[in-house]
């Protein structure tokens, strides 16, 4: 049982990656889906640019949704199968458990819908407001991600059996599964089309928004304009007893023009008081006016209702002579009446009159205070006033100014935002496009994969007949072996004969296997298998007996329920509760009916297979009682015949894997081979070029110690003719009587001193030259780094190369491994009996390929040491390179400050001479400028004294760079006789190698003899072989494909995901940008409310005191 264990859980393993696989691609087509439909409404709403990219989105997403479709149909098939053959494999293992409740599978879906869902949620979450919208966006994209995972994923009563003959339906069903996901993906389109047009909705109120802030923003700003300009109107307006004190102040007119543009706000506030007291004066006279003509109208009311009152008491009286005493009573009431309007008419002109009064000395207030606000604006243009509301006003001017600009790039940054986001929106757009044409594309592929999977169900059932034919086979094999036994009885006195030449070979044979006792433990390996095959079967053929029972029993309940149907409905209902419906899990019993013919028919079979085995080895063994020695002896060649057999093909494939190992092993000795010749060259030239830079650096050293020798003689000459116009000058110091007579003499040795200068001069133009020449050397150094920077790039591209062809080698032996192990996996699908033999086989294929991954690790090895030591050369190589720009810098460093100091030295010496010059003729003038001359020449004799120990000190230097020079030269040999070992150790590593290599091929020589005989009885399973490498190469090809379009679109599905997220957070930070301006405009305006207050106090304090 615990082979069936390890099978049902490689099951799980399997279907739960496919269930992964499958909601990873609805969810990358309802992704999909949402691009359509926002390029779809950005073709509608958008500008022509903009239709045009929303259309090439549209069109790629249509390819990319194609494509996934026909991905989903690739996995869904295996995924159904694998369902069928767990929940057989689970059934069985629950049923032996327990017979009474049989086990039901449920697959794990959990997980998968609520990552879905949380997909869903990321593409729902946008910035909306009203909360309405989103809570019925959240349920809609619910209800569609649920409908999505009912549709597609398989349901419980699709556990059925997948026969060879049922793959035609299966391809039809899943036509018509793809024709049910383009109705959803139709329905998917109009839900996402209503969200769109929501979200559009949203977009449009967000952009109102925006150009009301705007606009605001632009009236707070004319506003600001329209205060500056009344701001000049009030300077321009001032009144001119403040002009003529200030022209009084003598230079004080431009102050005064100041001040009068400073007092504009408290001119402002003091004008709107005086608008607002003569409003309300206005106010006011109106409201004595109204009084005036109420008053009026109710004194003619008062005459009018006196006269008609007595007219209308003498009617009255006349009529209450008349009339009876009903209306007495009415005439009472109505005199009442008017009595009490009368009074209060009264009243109200009494309460009126009240109020005039009140209101004239209102007035006379007024009155007073306007005068007071005269006398304080006359007192405002004092400077004191004047510097205070300066103050002020330039505190809010600041304010508002910073205000403002805060506003205005707080805007430029809003703006960035949007044209950033509707950038990635055009971008977006060209992606949807894009996916619509891949998915044209993919429908096309999902035809032509219809007519391959056509093909290949052809072929399978060709392989299938084939096998049948093969089992014929098989029997008439049987039948022919029978015949053999009694012709091998015939041939038992040639077969003796034989014998002794089977001797011969045996002794032969025995030789081989000592010689390959390695092979003997692939053999061992291989029994193990076969005894491991043996016991599975006794498993196996364990279980189905206890299948049987089981189903015999389950049988016998059925019947007993078809029987008494109360029971059969209470055990339906008690399972409605686990599963979900009996309908789908036992629809009137038929499938376990059918079970369990089709488990009865296959045990019939197989117990007949085994009685006619026993009965054809009853009848061998009487045939051997017969023969009794003479059986034994052919059985026993018969066997020895089967191992050799065995041996030679075992033999066979050691000497493949050999072949193959050899010849990779001469690659890799011709590949060594030439990377030494390489190494050797480059070492060659490494020492021609040292050799040339010691070379160059010696001529360096002498010309250098030559130039310090010429140099050493000048300062000597310099020094000798300084000592000898000393004397000149000391000769004329003592003899000043006699200069008229020695001046001829001293201007005959000037001349002469001038004709050594210029020589001089010749001499330091030479050096110039010299120094040019070290130049040329400096380049042609920096030529050869430059070689040698290519030679180590060279280098590093060859090793480069040698490591690609050592890992493609690797990946050839891995890619051999997977084809073993996928011809393993699509027989085992075909037969159980050719699964156990390529298990057996692949057994082998372990034990080599084992040995091989020694091998290679060996390899591996080599090839790591190889690197060090190619890294640790590249490194010297690099570290010397470095050390020689760092020597070149110096040097240029050297030249720069030698030009430099040349330059001054010469300048130097220019002066001299011009002051020699000017010497001389002043000495002909007077032979005072000639002892100034003398004091001139000592400086020039410190000057001289300074630029001798600067020569010492370079002489110095050199010498140091000389020590430097001849130190490199010793490392550089030590490092040529470290390379020289290096190579001796890869000539002994080569030798070894050589050896391995000629052992091998006296073994293959010995080996191929043998085989030869051997490949005859191989030829007719190569071609089998060669038909089943084909399947696999092309399944392999098709798997390869379908998962670099996985790769591709997971990578896609990553950077829109990444895309969404970064526009998502750019929409929040817009909402925050127009919350923040939204504070700062309520600050502004309670900053500006507080300061109307505090003038308001202001004006009040101020009146109030007055």
């Amino acid at each position: 049982m615990s082979a069936t264990s390890n099978e049902i859980d490689d099951f799980a393993m399997e279907q739960t990656t496919l269930a992964n696989k499958i909601s990873h691609l609805e969810k990358e087509i309802q992704v999909e889906i949402f691009t359509k439909l926002k390029a779809n409404e950005l073709a509608k709403l958008g500008k022509k640019k903009q239709k045009v990219d929303a259309e090439s989105i549209i069109h790629e997403s249509d390819q990319k949704i194609i494509f996934l479709a026909e991905e989903l149909l690739k996995y869904l098939p295996r995924y159904r199968i694998l369902n069928n053959k767990f929940s057989e494999q689970a059934l069985k293992r629950n049923e032996i458990s327990n017979l009474e409740n049989p086990a039901k599978f449920t697959p794990d879906y959990e997980k998968n819908t609520l990552e879905l869902y949380q997909m869903k949620k990321r593409v729902s979450q946008l910035p909306v407001r009203d909360v309405s919208v989103q809570n019925s966006n959240h349920r809609e994209s619910k209800k569609f991600s649920m409908n999505m995972i009912k549709n597609l994923l398989p349901t419980h009563h699709d556990h059925e059996k997948f026969d060879s003959t049922d793959r035609e339906n299966q391809f039809k069903a899943d036509q018509l599964e793809m024709t049910k996901l383009t109705n959803l993906l139709k329905e998917t389109e109009q839900h996402l089309n209503e969200s769109v047009i929501k979200h559009s909705k949203i977009q449009a109120e967000l952009e109102l928004e925006i150009k009301q802030q705007r606009e605001h923003i632009l009236a707070q700003q004319q506003y600001l304009y329209q205060q500056r300009l009344q701001i000049k109107e009030l300077s321009s307006n001032t009144n001119k007893p403040s002009l003529s004190a200030s022209d009084s102040n003598s230079s004080g007119n431009f102050a005064k023009e100041k001040y009068t543009s400073d007092l504009k706000s408290q001119i402002e506030i003091l004008n709107k008081s005086l608008e607002s007291c003569q409003q309300e004066l206005l106010e006011k006279n109106r409201n004595l006016e109204n009084l005036q003509k109420e008053n009026d109208k109710l004194i003619s009311v008062q005459k009018q209702g006196s006269v008609f009152n007595y007219e209308h008491v003498f009617h009255d009286r006349s009529v209450i002579l008349n009339a009876p005493a009903v209306e007495d009573v009415h005439l009472q009431e109505k005199m009442e009446k008017d009595h009490s309007l009368i009074q209060d008419l009264l009243k109200s002109v009494q309460n009126h009159e009240y109020e005039t009064d009140i209101l004239k000395k209102d007035l006379k207030e007024k009155d007073f205070q306007l005068s007071e606000l005269k006398k304080k604006l006359n007192s405002c243009f004092k400077p004191e006033v004047v510097q205070s509301i300066k103050n002020e006003h330039e505190s809010e001017v600041i304010f508002w100014r910073n205000a403002l600009e805060n506003a205005k790039t707080d805007l430029e940054s809003c703006e960035n935002v949007t044209k950033e986001s509707e950038e990635k929106i055009k971008k977006l757009e060209k992606t949807i496009e894009q996916l619509h044409y891949t998915i044209q594309s993919r429908e096309d592929e999902l035809y032509a994969n219809g007519n391959k999977l056509k093909t290949f169900i052809e072929k399978n059932n060709s392989l299938t007949e084939d096998l049948r034919r093969a089992s014929e086979q098989r029997g008439t094999d049987i039948q022919s072996y029978e015949e053999r036994v009694n012709l091998l009885m015939i041939d038992l006195e040639t077969k003796n004969r034989e014998i002794s030449t089977l001797n011969s070979k045996i002794s032969r044979l025995s030789g081989l296997i000592e010689s390959e006792a390695s092979d003997k433990l692939s053999l061992e390996s291989k029994l193990n298998s076969l005894k491991r095959t043996s016991e599975f079967r006794d498993n196996e053929l364990l279980s189905l007996n206890l299948e049987v029972i089981s189903l015999k029993k389950e049988k016998a309940a059925l019947l007993l329920e078809c029987n008494n149907p109360d029971k059969k409905y209470t055990k339906i209902a008690e399972e409605v509760r686990d599963v979900g419906s009996a309908e789908e899990q036992y629809p009137n019993c038929e499938i376990l009916q059918k079970k369990i013919s089709e488990m009865e028919t296959e045990i019939y079979q197989s117990h007949n297979t085994l009685k006619e085995k026993d009965q054809a080895i009853c009848e061998l063994m009487k045939k051997i009682e017969i023969t009794s020695e003479e059986a034994k002896v052919s059985s026993s060649e018969l066997a020895f015949e089967r191992e050799f057999n065995s041996k030679l093909r075992n033999a066979e494939k050691t000497l493949e894997s050999k072949e193959n190992v050899l010849q990779l092993r001469e690659q890799e000795m011709e590949n060594l081979k030439q990377i030494l010749n390489a190494t050797q060259l480059k070492l060659k030239k490494t020492e021609d070029d040292n050799k040339n830079r010691v070379h160059v650096l010696e001529s360096m050293i002498d010309f250098a110690k030559e130039n310090l020798s010429k140099k050493d003689q000048n300062v000597s000459n310099i020094q000798k003719a300084l000592d000898e116009v000393v004397t000149s000058l000391k000769a004329s110091k003592e003899e000043l009587e006699d200069i008229r007579v020695t001046l001829s003499e001293k201007l005959e040795e000037l001349a002469e001193l001038k004709i050594k200068y210029n020589s001089k001069a010749d001499e330091l133009q030479i050096l110039s030259e010299s120094h040019s020449t070290t130049a040329d050397n400096v380049a042609i150094l920096e030529q050869k780094i430059i070689d040698l920077d290519n030679e180590i790039f060279t280098l590093k591209e060859e090793m480069t190369q040698n490591i690609n062809e050592n890992y493609s080698v690797i990946s050839e032996l891995k890619n051999k491994l997977e084809y073993a192990e996928t011809e393993l996996e699509s027989k085992k699908s075909l037969n159980l009996a050719e699964f156990e033999k390529m298990k057996a086989e692949h057994d082998s294929s372990i034990s080599l390929s084992l040995h091989l991954e020694a091998k290679v690790t060996e390899r591996d090895k080599i090839i790591s040491n190889l690197k060090n030591e190619l890294m640790m050369l590249n490194n010297a190589r690099d570290f010397e390179v470095q050390e020689l720009e760092k020597k070149k810098e110096v040097v240029d460093r050297e030249l720069t400050n030698s030009k430099l100091f040349i330059n001054q030295r010469s300048k130097e010496v220019d002066d001299v001479l011009f002051e020699r010059d000017s010497l001389l003729v002043q000495l002909k003038e007077n032979s005072s400028i000639i002892f100034d001359l003398g004091l001139k020449l000592k400086e020039k004799e410190e000057l001289f004294i300074t630029l001798q120990d600067d020569f010492k000190k370079s002489k110095m230097l050199l010498e140091e760079k000389v020590d430097l020079f001849l130190r490199e030269k010793s490392d550089l040999q030590e490092r040529y006789n470290a390379l020289n070992l290096h190579v001796e150790a890869l000539k002994s590593s080569e030798e070894s190698y050589r050896a391995e290599n000629e052992e091998l091929k006296v073994n293959l020589q010995s080996l191929k003899e043998e085989i030869d005989t051997l490949r005859k009885h191989l030829l007719d399973k190569e071609s089998f072989t060669q038909e089943r490498a084909e399947t696999s190469t092309k399944l392999k090809e098709n798997s390869r494909e379908n998962e670099t379009r996985v790769k591709d679109l997971e990578n896609q599905i990553a950077h829109l995901e990444e895309e969404i997220g970064n526009l998502i957070m750019k929409n929040l930070n817009l909402n925050q940008s127009y919350s923040d301006l939204e504070l700062s405009c309520l600050k502004q305006k309670r900053h500006y409310e507080d300061i109307i207050k505090q003038k308001e106090k202001s004006a009040e304090g101020s009146t109030g005191w007055w």
